[in-house]
């Protein structure tokens, strides 16, 4: 049970590595038209989460909750951050040790500043490999309007631990989706992202 518990608190932590114009035929008036921000997200950050349904059998719910100012970073901020979601799944069986831990991080930014917090999101990561944990930077997974990824292994107590990350941006919102445990797969959460990007309207 001990190890159990040590274990899950190791895939916590390489999760935080990180761990995005209509027309109308109608006669003209007067009145000045309205323009049209199309490159602008239109739905709350908690309707473009990933859903239990979403998601592959066996994964829980283990939080989803609104942002605020107190849960970003000082970088965060001086972006212009402006509203987010988080949500976490889990899936654990203690009979094989075999846990996986998935967690999307939504947030809405001005344009202009999309393009410096995926740079930092990208070195944050790259500022993780060390001795025991190597960093790798994917292939462009085309996600978005801009996407990159990466793979992240580790071990503890001689358990390899392998993590993937996919940061993309969209209109104004910049998402990171990150899956991690004994048994992560990248195509899973590619299509995931996939998946959250079509949210986004």
């Amino acid at each position: 049970m001990k190890k159990s518990i040590i274990f899950t608190g190791v895939l916590l932590l390489i999760i935080a590595v990180f761990v995005a114009g209509c027309t109308s035929n109608s006669p003209a008036s007067t009145a000045t038209p309205v323009p049209t921000t199309p490159q602008l997200s239109t739905v709350d950050p908690s309707d473009m989460a990933l859903a239990l349904s979403d998601v592959p059998a066996g994964f829980t719910i283990k939080e989803g909750s609104e942002k605020t100012t107190s849960d970003m970073s000082q970088e965060a901020l001086a972006n212009g951050w402006k509203k987010g979601y988080d949500v976490e799944f889990q899936r654990m069986n203690t009979a094989t040790q075999d846990y996986e831990i998935l967690e999307q991080t939504i947030s809405v930014y001005p344009i202009s500043n999309l393009n410096q917090v995926m740079t930092e999101a990208t070195t944050e990561t790259l500022q993780k490999a060390n001795a025991t944990t190597t960093v790798e930077q994917l292939s462009d997974p085309k996600i978005g309007d801009s996407s990159k990824a990466f793979r992240i292994k580790t071990s503890y107590l001689g358990v390899p631990v392998t993590s993937f990350s996919i940061y993309f941006i969209k209109k104004d919102v910049y998402e990171g989706l990150v899956i991690g445990g004994t048994s992560a797969d990248y195509e899973t959460l590619k299509g995931l992202a996939n998946v959250s990007a079509s949210k986004i309207r």
